[in-house]
């Protein structure tokens, strides 16, 4: 579902208004969340579960953590969102301290997370289908 699932006080975005109505016409069948270079709890992850299901009555299934940050300095001094990019390792180092500590995160850069997220999905599409 394109966009963002949920309001930021951070930044603006659609508040989820169009993944909302996206998740009612079409039930997902797993969702993988994308997110901006960040650290998650595994109780962070279990909130943001139980968002997602009361919003689109869906589990998470993971999280793609990006190397992509919002640059707070540059967007306060431009008054909208800035962006840059962390080098790829950062993301791939952070995401395995995650796993480490039982959060079901990957980084689609790293070739055997990006593995074992496709496998996941590709069974949970066959169970449906069986």
């Amino acid at each position: 579902m394109p966009g963002a699932l949920l309001e930021s006080t951070e930044f603006p975005n659609d508040s989820g208004v169009y993944a909302y109505i996206l998740g009612q016409a079409i039930k997902p069948s797993c969702f993988i969340g994308g997110s901006y270079y960040a650290e998650y709890s595994l109780a962070n992850f279990k909130r943001l579960s139980r968002e997602i299901k009361n919003r689109i009555d869906c589990e998470l299934a993971a999280i793609h953590i990006s190397n992509k940050t919002v640059s707070y300095m540059a967007s306060k001094a431009s008054q909208r969102v800035e962006t840059m990019f962390r080098p790829n390792n950062d993301a791939i180092e952070r995401v395995r301290k995650m796993e480490s500590d039982g959060v079901p995160v990957f980084n689609m850069q790293d070739t055997e997370s990006f593995e074992q997220v496709y496998s996941y999905i590709e069974e949970t599409i066959w169970e449906e289908v069986e």
